[in-house]
C-alpha cells in the first residue's frame, strides 16, 4: 500500500509540474507582444532612441476568409504576412497575431518616418494577388487599417504605447477606404528604411 502511495504521489507531482508547464507557456504566447513590447520600450528609453508601433488589421478578413474557404484563406494569410514583412527592414519585428492582424514594431522608426511604413504596408495589402487554381493571378481587394504610436512622441510606456495605438486603429476602422491617394504616382517604388 505505501508502494501505490508513494507512487501516486510522485504522479501527482508529474501532473502538477506538466499543468504548471501548460500554463507557463499558454502565458508566454499570450503575453510575447506585450514582453516584446516593454522590452523593446526600456531599450528605446535606455538608448535614447525612438521606436514605432504599428496595429494593423485587413479589413473585413472574416468575409474573406468565408468567401475564401478555411484553406485559401491560411495559405492567403501566410502569403500576406510574408508580402509585409518585404516592405519591412531586417530589425522590425513582425508578429502574426490571430487572423488578420499583425503588430509592428519598428526600433529606431521616427514618427515622421511611420507615413512612408504605412504607405508601403497598405500599397502591399492592396497590390496583393493570389493565384487560383487554375493558375491564374487575381488581385483581392483587401484594405488595410493601421493605428500607429511613435515613442517618446506618444509615450514612453508600452502599456500606454499599445493603447493608444489601438485607439488609433479603431479610428482608422471607421473611416471610409482609403481610395489609394497615399500611394504616390503610378509606377513609383515603394520606400523602404534603411536598416
Amino acid at each position: 500500500m505505501s508502494w501505490f502511495r508513494k507512487n501516486r504521489r510522485e504522479a501527482d507531482a508529474a501532473t502538477e509540474l506538466y499543468v504548471a508547464t501548460v500554463l507557463a507557456a499558454a502565458r508566454t504566447l499570450r503575453n510575447r507582444r506585450t514582453d516584446l513590447l516593454v522590452r523593446e520600450c526600456e531599450r528605446a528609453v535606455e538608448l535614447g532612441q525612438s521606436l514605432s508601433l504599428l496595429c494593423l488589421t485587413i479589413r473585413d478578413w472574416e468575409g474573406v476568409a468565408h468567401a475564401l474557404g478555411e484553406t485559401v484563406a491560411q495559405r492567403t494569410l501566410s502569403e500576406l504576412a510574408h508580402v509585409l514583412r518585404g516592405t519591412l527592414r531586417s530589425t522590425d519585428i513582425f508578429l502574426q497575431e490571430e487572423a488578420g492582424h499583425f503588430t509592428l514594431l519598428l526600433p529606431g522608426a521616427l514618427a515622421a518616418d511611420v507615413p512612408a511604413v504605412t504607405r508601403n504596408l497598405r500599397h502591399a495589402v492592396r497590390s496583393y494577388r493570389m493565384e487560383a487554381p487554375d493558375g491564374a493571378a487575381f488581385f483581392l481587394k483587401l484594405t488595410a487599417d493601421i493605428g500607429v504610436a511613435s515613442l517618446p512622441q506618444d509615450s514612453v510606456d508600452g502599456d500606454s504605447l499599445h493603447r493608444l495605438a489601438l485607439e488609433r486603429l479603431a479610428e482608422a476602422s471607421q473611416q471610409p477606404d482609403p481610395t489609394g491617394e497615399d500611394d504616390g504616382a503610378p509606377g513609383t517604388p515603394t520606400l523602404r528604411l534603411v536598416a
